[in-house]
């Protein structure tokens, strides 16, 4: 039944910003293996489903100071047999990284054999829960200026490595469980990318270049950096922001098509999209265009909210800044990576985990819905406490009661 607000209603108008944001993560550090070490640095790069985590952390107990880590909750960090196993991970818990594969249960490190004579040096960015991995190999360790120097491929333990048949592809970053994969085309050196999707199971692709919408920038620019377990992809194109081509995010489905994001001013006008799950969330970083090396700044990013800083959206060590997110897994779980304002070249790896949604009726948060909860209730409604207003209207009112009492009544 539809609600009129009586005329004689008594209303309290509430300032802006007179009630603190709830946080919306928890923060987890993945620091390095040694914590007394003044100079230490540790990364995250990948995120499971399973909430397992991928990277590399100063380990002052190997020859190289470093060693790659397999990370969850419960067992914090285990050592990998190479440092180069920091790249991708499954919710199996294998994981990849440059030429090689590594399967906990049983300990085993395989080597992805090289595309051919030329493109012998490889570098897996992805896998999935197949065992897929995906990535890009280089002609050599030398120069490889924008990435020209190097060609896409895919890889499984019964069929060996197999080269990307779309002309120029360059790389491919990630692939979900159903074998659709997300990469890159370029054809000149520091020129246009074009990104497309590829299914590695019956080799059909979508150049999503060719059907960019009207938003883009003039330059059919765009990159790809993501695919969901639905198969939406996320990535980036040029919009003209009224000043300057500013790198915006998008997401696309066969089905939705494009959704791209509100476009971004100032400074760090340039969102580049790194993760993306199946309900639609893309995180990244913002950035100044101009300034590929000045601080980013990590931020998220759906369709109905916009982009957010997550800086503000968890609460944070002291002197801690979250410089990018990397990757968010289908439960939400984020794998980002910042660092200490006082120590700003070391960084540290770092996990968020989205909290459960508060209960709504426990209206003095002692974690029982009861009469205690009613009473409080009826106190900050009576005195026109901000948190009162509970329906966010930015008006206390009689429907804020109302909406109290039906949370009350159901539990929650």
């Amino acid at each position: 039944m539809t609600r009129t607000r009586p005329i004689v209603a008594a209303v309290i108008a509430l300032s802006a910003g007179t009630a603190l944001a709830v946080p919306e993560y928890d923060f987890l550090m993945v620091d390095a293996f040694q914590t007394s070490y003044s100079r230490r640095t540790s990364t995250v790069n990948d995120i499971s489903d399973a909430g397992m985590a991928v990277g590399w952390a100063t380990d002052l107990t190997q020859t190289f100071s470093i060693s790659a880590f397999r990370w969850s909750l419960a067992d914090d960090k285990i050592r990998l047999p190479d440092s180069q196993i920091d790249r991708a991970i499954n919710s199996l818990g294998a994981t990849a990284g440059a030429m090689l594969v590594h399967t906990p249960w049983d300990n085993l490190t395989r080597t992805i054999p090289g595309v051919n004579a030329t493109y012998g040096r490889m570098r897996a960015t992805g896998l999935n829960d197949s065992m897929v991995a995906v990535g890009y190999a280089e002609v050599s360790a030398g120069s490889n200026s924008n990435g020209m120097s190097q060609i896409a491929f895919w890889w499984e333990p019964g069929t060996g490595t197999h080269s990307v048949p779309i002309v120029d592809a360059r790389e491919l970053f990630r692939v979900n469980n159903a074998g659709d994969a997300v990469g890159n085309v370029r054809h000149i050196a520091g020129g246009i990318s074009e990104a497309f999707t590829f299914n590695i199971h019956n080799g059909q692709s979508v150049n999503l270049a060719a059907i960019l919408p009207d938003v883009a920038a003039s330059r059919p620019f765009s990159v790809a950096a993501d695919i969901a377990e639905n198969g939406l992809v996320a990535g980036n194109l040029l919009v003209f922001n009224g000043t300057t081509n500013a790198r915006t995010v998008f997401t696309w489905s066969p089905v939705a098509g494009f959704v791209v994001q509100q476009v971004l001013t100032g400074p760090e006008c340039d969102f580049i999209a790194q993760g993306v799950n199946s309900t639609g969330v893309v995180v990244g970083y913002r950035r100044v265009p101009t300034n590929d090396v000045s601080p980013n700044t990590a931020v998220i990013w759906d369709a109905s909210r916009g982009v957010r800083d997550l800086n503000t959206l968890v609460d944070l060590p002291a002197g801690f800044i979250i410089r990018r997110a990397v990757k968010i897994n289908e439960a939400g779980w984020i794998a980002a990576q910042g660092v200490f304002t006082a120590q700003p070249g070391f960084s540290r790896g770092v996990i968020l985990r989205p909290r459960p949604a508060p209960c709504r009726a426990d209206f003095n948060s002692d974690g029982a819905v009861d009469f205690f909860d009613y009473l409080d209730f009826v106190d900050a409604f009576a005195s026109g406490a901000a948190n009162s207003d509970f329906n966010g209207d930015n008006v206390i009112d009689f429907f804020d009661y109302l909406d109290f009492v039906d949370s009350f009544q159901t539990g929650c």
